[in-house]
């Protein structure tokens, strides 16, 4: 069984590691942990003003996870863009590769010590339906050509991103196997 928790609901996870009991999660018979960065170390500075979470926090809720025998699988977009990705029409323009991959090298470089499960860009097809065919969600455009545009951008995106993943050397401080 997999609990999901994403950081997009403000779920937060690390007081949850610190209160919850092994005997709880052990109870719920979990083997794995998904846990969803959804770029919110971005966002949370431009459209929040509580204190942004740092990868400090990050990585102490991933040793949290570990310790309890859980496996993070961290992923890195989940329908939550940056102000500065919107302003920009960075997945209609393509400029997101660069700077989805820039993001990418961050956070591997941040968190890779402490996981070997990644989620480039969670549900890619369903985001970019409902941002542009649909129209439900932001940008909230109906326009095909568009859309297929963008589809384009995403998985250019995929690719770069798994291609960083796997060439990012990562130090292991534990025997998980990829």
């Amino acid at each position: 069984k997999e609990i999901v928790i994403t950081t997009d609901l403000r779920v937060d996870l690390l007081r949850l590691i610190q209160i919850a009991p092994v005997e709880v999660v052990s109870l719920c018979d979990v083997d794995k942990q998904m846990l969803s960065e959804a770029a919110d170390i971005v966002a949370s500075r431009q459209l929040s003003k509580k204190k942004p979470r740092t990868y400090g926090d990050y990585r102490q809720m991933l040793k949290g996870l570990r310790q309890r025998g859980l496996t993070p699988m961290v992923t890195l977009h989940h329908y939550v863009n940056p102000l500065w990705v919107v302003e920009r029409n960075a997945w209609e323009t393509g400029e997101i590769v660069t700077l989805f991959e820039r993001y990418v090298r961050k956070v591997v470089k941040a968190l890779g010590e402490h996981v070997n499960l990644w989620c480039t860009i969670n549900e890619p097809n369903a985001y970019m339906y409902h941002a542009w065919v649909e129209g439900v969600f932001h940008p909230g455009k109906k326009d095909l050509g568009l859309a297929l545009r963008v589809a384009h951008n995403i998985l250019r995106a995929h690719a770069a991103a798994y291609r960083l993943e796997n060439e990012l050397p990562r130090i292991r401080s534990h025997s998980d196997v990829d």
